[in-house]
């Protein structure tokens, strides 16, 4: 008896799983990519995460190909030695079984969330940290999360404030231009020839033929 298995799905599903681990524990992912079997999951420098979050790290992609993907996943050798690391930090007694039953319940919680990830991935191959703009409302993640994530800010002109404080950058306004035939008003305004019932303050979308002024 043979059976077909998609390794791109599987590897996606592997490598989901360790991006959703990151997104939510507030670690922004930098690139994501699959080919030919292998794949990584590359987060941004610079990034601590708490020992039990890596030791979820460290196993939720091969229980995400067991979990969602109907095969027997395991952790890969990097994530055996992150694993490693992360039991080593903690410092306590490691109880692997107990371990891998908590993530494939958190991983089973997600699932949505790893399976969209995973379909683009699949999908698209690769994945930069600015494709995740689109994908945050597809995962079921408020803006404000990327925004918080990948520094999409700038800091507020408040002093006050015990500590930095962030507003969402939004492209300035351009100066409104007249661009098209002028008439001086009365008033010694400026007005544009329209065919509307107000004046418009951009091009006008007809031809000029036959248009009227409007005080």
């Amino acid at each position: 008896m043979y059976c077909n298995i998609d390794t791109d799905r599987l590897t996606a599903l592997h490598e989901a799983g360790h991006a959703i681990v990151l997104l939510e524990h507030g670690v922004p992912v930098k690139r994501m990519w699959i080919g030919d079997g292998t794949g990584a999951t590359v987060p941004e420098p610079d990034y601590t995460m708490p020992a039990d979050a890596a030791v979820l790290l460290a196993l939720a992609g091969g229980i995400a190909e067991s979990v969602l993907g109907g095969v027997r996943g395991q952790p890969s050798k990097e994530d055996e030695v992150n694993l490693a690391e992360a039991v080593k930090a903690r410092g306590i007694m490691f109880d692997r079984a107990k371990a891998e039953r908590e993530t494939a319940g958190w991983v089973a919680s997600r699932s949505r969330r790893i399976e969209v990830l995973a379909l683009e991935l699949k999908r698209r191959r690769q994945l930069e940290r600015h494709d995740f703009a689109a994908l945050f409302r597809r995962l079921g993640y408020p803006f404000t999360m990327y925004a918080q994530l990948y520094h999409d800010r700038a800091p507020s002109n408040s002093a006050s404030r015990s500590g930095p404080t962030y507003a969402a950058t939004r492209p300035a306004k351009r100066p409104v231009r007249f661009v098209g035939p002028r008439i001086r008003l009365a008033s010694g305004e400026w007005a544009e020839w329209s065919e509307a019932s107000q004046c418009h303050l951009g091009p006008p979308r007809k031809p000029l033929a036959g248009l009227r002024l409007v005080a």
